[in-house]
């Protein structure tokens, strides 16, 4: 899923932005056959969530034996390795969060594909930086995230 939040006057701007941004990825979509759909909750009385979601056929997780029912998990079909499509729905994504910030939505999960950084004062980054370095010296823990490369000695 990737989400965004928009104040409900703009969730037919957002809704567009969505389906033009899909549309125009449709040769795409179908040759790696991914599936999408969207789903909207409001939220409060004065915004909606709206999340788009993205299937494909891949690899199961890894994680999955560790978060997902043993009778679930046998009941799914395995499938292989599947690195075009994933890398096309990585890109995907990262085309619904430009299409998302064109309408000014905002996002639940900031960290990874949502990246705060382009907010963060040179105070904030230095302090996130350091509570890293502290907390996490080896970059071991969600690499990537809050905006930080796996590297703490860069952006």
């Amino acid at each position: 899923p990737t989400n965004f939040i928009v104040p409900i006057p703009q969730q037919s701007c957002m809704i567009s932005a969505i389906n033009t941004y899909m549309t125009s990825q449709r040769e795409e979509i179908e040759t790696l056959e991914i599936i999408w759909s969207w789903s909207a909750l409001i939220i409060d009385s004065e915004h909606v969530l709206i999340e788009p979601s993205l299937y494909w056929k891949d690899l199961q997780s890894p994680l999955a034996p560790h978060y997902i029912e043993t009778s679930r998990l046998h009941a799914h079909p395995r499938y292989a390795n599947n690195p075009a499509a994933r890398a096309a729905v990585s890109s995907i994504r990262q085309g619904l969060v430009n299409a998302g910030q064109s309408v000014g939505a905002r996002h639940i999960q900031i960290g990874r594909l949502y990246s705060p950084r382009q907010s963060y004062s040179p105070f904030d980054l230095d302090l996130l930086r350091t509570l890293k370095r502290r907390h996490d010296p080896r970059g071991l823990m969600n690499p990537g995230a809050l905006g930080l490369s796996p590297d703490l000695r860069s952006g």
